[in-house]
């Protein structure tokens, strides 16, 4: 029996005698009989003794030794120690009862402890029924003489029964209150989060695996209730279906953030470790491309390095020569056009050799870089991070989940992010459907749902700035009785690897999309980009035709023959 003892041990011990010695001890058999108990279930010198009054079990108190005495119930919840091992000694039901609440209030509070109440006979049953509202159920029961146990969650005995310990009862004390199944030990629970982690039609998923290992572990059995798709209802802020089943059954599956605006917060709950981390991610259109324009396609930096070059020779032939500025500037022209007429000095032409070359070298360089714009288009600046992206203009589509996600950034980023929402009134799976064909808006996503996508190398993500990050836990009632075992059996789970190969086998079976914005690393020309070749002909032209009509205008004409 030793093993199942939970780490939380409690002991309520009530008066039997209702005479009106109050501070007389109770008999010796009761007292030895809880005295024995306390030994075998307690560590000596390690618990604390809680009296509401100046009653003791001398054999408790004598051969234990308690390691606290407090008798001031007042301030009960904040007096507890917190070393999980407590005796209470109480005088009848109602002050049974009354320290019951306080004490349940504590944040020393468990649970899955162990209990021992000494009481009369008659008021056995009443007093299994104020534990059971509390969901308290591993008991023991002393009436009498005889002592009575309700062990429904015992390692070797999943769902429960009642026996005698010691001595034999003429009645009955649980008088047909309970059932010989507690509840049938059947939990009921869903999941608040996508499909994928809980198919209400094909019963499979993450959690459906989840709760049959814990079941097969714990020897408790869970099973799926009520077939609702409750992403549905609580993106738009219906968490009715959420409280039913928390309500009702005590288990449900999803992330602290999903379940924040349901009445559940007006619960006490308890949570579980964490089953799996959800990362919400930003998911945007593809970045639009940058058309290349003459501004582009004639840079500036080709046109001032040639204007400046002429200058440059220009000022340079005005001063060797003693000349006016514009007959340089003729002269120039002669010496581009018509080399061999100028004056025949060496390092005069090893000069406009040089200029030539790097005119002509920068040029070269830059058409490479042209090509390299048409052949590749530039595309607009990517968005890195999600403060990047509630500057920009891009609208968010998505549903109104999305703010209990981003509950964490903050008031004035989650109304940013309203600002720019726009609400969709279907599904996440059936919003990414649109995103991929539509792609002129942002979304969020996961790691889960691009596992869905088969081009999603395609997609512009922000991968270095999650949204939010989120635990999915088990949420259940407070004093849910088999929270702690639960927990052992996730870590287990955890560092065997178990979790991640049920996450990895959950989402292999989901329905495979394909982004309609794919997009290339290069693509071919097309008649577009050939386009300004002839651009370059044309200010070929246009600059050879005003040449033509400043030599008629200075009287200068020639003809010259290549």
């Amino acid at each position: 029996m030793r093993e199942n003892i939970q780490p939380a041990l409690v002991l309520i011990a009530l008066s039997i005698l209702k005479c009106e010695s109050l501070n007389l001890d109770i008999p010796r058999a009761d007292d030895l009989n809880i005295s024995n108990f306390v030994a075998k279930h307690f560590d000596r010198g390690s618990f604390t003794v809680i009296s509401s009054r100046k009653y003791r079990y001398s054999s408790l108190l004598e051969l234990n030794k308690p390691k606290h005495l407090i008798t001031d119930l007042r301030n009960i919840e904040k007096l507890l120690p917190n070393d999980g091992q407590f005796i209470f000694i109480e005088k009848n039901t109602e002050s049974f009862s009354y320290s019951l609440n306080r004490f349940n209030r504590s944040a020393n509070w468990r649970s899955t402890a162990r209990f021992l109440v000494a009481i009369e006979h008659a008021d056995a049953a009443e007093v299994f029924e104020k534990l059971w509202k509390a969901f308290i159920y591993n008991s023991v029961v002393l009436t009498n003489g005889s002592l009575y146990a309700w062990f429904p969650f015992a390692r070797k005995n999943a769902c429960g029964t009642k026996f005698h310990v010691d001595g034999i009862a003429s009645d009955d004390p649980f008088s047909n209150r309970i059932p010989e199944r507690l509840d049938g030990c059947v939990y009921g629970y869903t999941a608040v989060i996508s499909h994928r982690y809980f198919d209400n039609d094909t019963q499979k998923g993450l959690f459906p695996t989840i709760f049959q290992y814990l079941g097969e572990a714990t020897g408790a059995e869970f099973q799926p209730v009520v077939p609702l798709n409750l992403i549905n209802e609580t993106a738009h802020g219906d968490h009715r279906p959420v409280y039913y089943i928390f309500h009702h059954y005590g288990v449900v599956a999803g992330t602290y953030q999903s379940i924040l605006g349901s009445r559940m917060r007006d619960f006490q709950c308890e949570y579980s470790k964490p089953v799996h981390y959800f990362v919400v991610l930003l998911a945007l259109p593809p970045r639009k491309e940058l058309v290349p324009n003459l501004f582009v396609i004639f840079s500036y930096e080709v046109i001032f390095t040639i204007i400046l070059s002429y200058l440059v020779i220009a000022v340079f032939w005005k001063i060797n020569y003693n000349i006016e500025l514009y007959q340089a500037v003729y002269e120039t022209y002669q010496l581009f056009i018509t080399i061999q007429t100028c004056r025949k000095v060496l390092h005069y032409k090893l000069l406009l050799i040089v200029i030539l070359w790097y005119v002509t070298h920068l040029n070269i360089f830059y058409q490479t870089k042209l090509s390299s714009i048409l052949a590749s288009p530039t595309l607009t600046p990517k968005i890195k991070t999600v403060d990047q992206f509630l500057q920009s203009d891009i609208r968010l589509r998505t549903h109104q989940a999305t703010l209990h996600y981003t509950a964490p950034r903050g008031a004035e980023v989650n109304k940013m992010i309203e600002e720019k929402r726009s609400d969709l009134n279907c599904p996440l799976k059936d919003i990414l459907k649109v995103f991929y064909n539509q792609s002129d808006y942002a979304t969020v996503t996961s790691y889960e749902d691009l596992l869905m996508v088969v081009n999603r190398k395609d997609q512009e993500v922000v991968y270095n700035d999650p949204l939010v990050t989120m635990e999915v836990l088990l949420i259940f009632k407070k004093n849910f009785p088999l929270v702690d075992r639960l927990n052992y059996w996730i870590t287990v789970a955890f560092e065997g690897g178990l979790l991640a190969k049920w996450w990895q086998d959950a989402t292999a079976e989901t329905e495979r999309l394909k982004a309609s914005f794919v997009r290339e690393g290069l693509r071919k020309l097309n008649s577009q980009n050939l386009l300004s070749c002839f651009l370059f002909l044309l200010v070929g032209l246009t600059v050879a035709t005003v040449v033509f009509i400043v030599e008629l205008k200075m009287g200068k004409s020639r003809s010259t023959s290549f």
